[in-house]
């Protein structure tokens, strides 16, 4: 598998968008955004994207020079209409636009409205608890048949309908944060190994007929994620799958109204508003401090805290490359020709 710098794993990606008509700097900020989304970890959320999004500019469905723009705004409620274009750029505005208005009002919600995908949700997240705020986003959003069939279903109905927490701890080299899929393993995971020759993890997805199976290409044969934690985590994807879409004007999978995109609500809470921001720290360190001091189970060398993980995998992998399977780096050089 070839490693690659972080920088030219930028530059290769931000070309290959400029080779679909758009703007510069719109294809730096989305390929810069892919790239960070490898650093941590995530390759599902990485530049194994820039293809799909190619694609999606061919379709029409991504406009790739629009710009977002609030449509409404009322109190601590925004609307903000993205225009079709790269999710990405949409969901930063968003996160400007949240931050600003929790800061003047405490609480702030945000809406995303003709939202194209908007990549790994950890990052909108990781920038609410940088400026201090405590934030929670919820997506939904898939194609017209879904990715994930409920709890005892073996059909797709739902999104992978990721939902993100995220506390500030100031001083401290990373924010906790839990961004996580309701599916066991996210849509991209599955990409991921298909574009690696690899199986899936056990229990992650069905075959279409309904059996388990661990290749990933009977995902693509019609087959189905599953939800996390039975039917707890199922719970969870129907009621995020509820208020993102028809907060954000799409309409669940399967409905004759469905539409592309990635629905998006994000809040956001100013400590200060609440309570004592100084004790609020001192007790959210105490506890983190608690957690990490449980010795650990057999097993298990350490515990690490939400987001930690992310920010080890990025000081590494600014140092050593990214990994970058052959079929996938093939297949980028092809579209930078």
């Amino acid at each position: 598998m070839p490693t690659v710098t972080p920088q030219s794993l930028q530059d290769t990606i931000t070309n290959i968008f400029v080779r679909q008509g758009t703007p510069d700097t719109i294809a730096e900020r989305v390929a810069a955004s892919l790239v960070r989304a490898n650093l941590a970890g995530h390759d599902s959320h990485g530049a194994v994207l820039a293809p799909v999004y190619v694609k999606k500019i061919s379709d029409g469905e991504i406009t790739p020079a629009a710009t977002p723009q609030i449509r409404k705004q009322e109190a601590a409620v925004t609307a903000i209409d993205c225009k079709r274009g790269f999710g990405h750029i949409g969901a930063v505005f968003g996160v400007e636009s949240v931050i600003e208005q929790a800061r003047k009002n405490g609480v702030a919600t945000v809406t995303l409205e003709e939202v194209n995908h908007v990549g790994r949700v950890g990052k909108y997240g990781d920038l609410i608890a940088r400026a201090g705020l405590v934030g929670l986003i919820i997506v939904s959003g898939t194609g017209p048949e879904g990715l994930v069939a409920p709890y005892g279903g073996s059909q797709r109905v739902f999104g992978t309908n990721p939902i993100c927490w995220s506390f500030p701890r100031p001083g401290e080299p990373f924010p906790i944060l839990t961004d996580m899929a309701t599916s066991t393993i996210a849509a991209g995971k599955v990409s991921q190994a298909k574009w690696a020759g690899i199986p899936v993890r056990p229990g992650a997805i069905l075959d279409k007929h309904g059996h388990p199976t661990q290749d990933p290409n009977d995902f693509y044969d019609g087959g189905t994620l599953v939800p996390f934690g039975e039917y707890k985590g199922a719970g969870l994807m129907l009621a995020i799958e509820i208020m993102a879409n028809l907060f954000c004007g799409f309409a669940p999978g399967r409905s004759k109204e469905h539409k592309l995109g990635n629905p998006t609500v994000m809040t956001a809470w100013d400590i200060e508003a609440f309570t004592d921001r100084d004790r609020f720290d001192r007790l959210l360190n105490e506890l983190c401090e608690r957690v990490q001091a449980n010795p650990p189970a057999p097993g298990f060398e350490e515990i690490l805290l939400p987001g930690e993980i992310e920010y080890r995998t990025t000081e590494a992998r600014k140092k050593s490359g990214i990994p970058v399977p052959a079929g996938l780096w093939e297949e980028l050089q092809r579209l930078n020709e």
